[in-house]
């Protein structure tokens, strides 16, 4: 198997080079699909609609771990600057806006806005080592008639060398709040174990 070997769609050339001298036999030549978590609204087909400085965002080189195999990056440079994303089919009824981050040595901490305040919680994405995180994380409810969402670079950990920012999908999640009642605990399945979950719609 060719790890991390990608291919756009159409006729590719793909070049075996032998590094040690031998005999090589090829059997086939196997094409593989990236592997999309399903729901997964990728993070590098999103439109960009803006940023407030850094670098401009750009889909990554392919990345094993990730969702169809790439992934958004953003070097924000520092804290304080935005990207801004435009919202697209977006579900009728109440949803959290959900996001799977890349984790690492260079991260910030992230925050999601909308019309210019704060939909949701801080998130540092600090890790020593660079990984997909194991979770969905809430980045919180986009209010109705939003068009666009703000990922802002809030901070840095201390332990961090960069503010960069790496998305690898959005997912919509259900927002299930009854009448009188207010946003309180977000509950996120870790593992299964000889079993599968899918998240249903039960409405408001």
């Amino acid at each position: 198997e060719l790890d991390g070997l990608f291919l756009n769609a159409g006729d590719q050339n793909v070049k075996l080079v032998a590094l040690t001298a031998g005999r090589a036999v090829v059997d086939a030549v196997q094409l593989l699909p990236a592997q999309k978590v399903s729901g997964a609204m990728e993070a590098e087909e999103f439109t960009v609609a803006r940023v407030t400085g850094g670098e401009a965002p750009r889909a990554s080189a392919p990345l094993r771990e990730a969702s169809a195999g790439r992934i958004l990056e953003w070097d924000a440079g520092a804290a304080g600057r935005s990207m801004f994303l435009r919202l697209e089919n977006r579900p009728k009824l109440p949803y959290v806006l959900g996001v799977r981050v890349l984790r690492g040595p260079d991260a910030g901490i992230i925050q999601a806005f909308a019309g210019g305040k704060p939909i949701g919680p801080r998130f540092d994405l600090y890790e020593p080592a660079r990984r997909p995180a194991d979770v969905i994380w809430p980045l919180g409810a986009i209010p109705e008639g939003a068009g666009e969402v703000e990922i802002r670079v809030v901070g840095q950990n201390p332990e961090s060398k960069g503010a960069r920012v790496g998305l690898d999908y959005f997912r919509w999640e259900p927002k299930i709040l009854g009448p009188g009642t207010a946003d309180g605990v977000w509950a996120q399945i870790l593992a299964t174990r000889g079993c599968g979950h899918t998240m249903q719609d039960l409405g408001p």
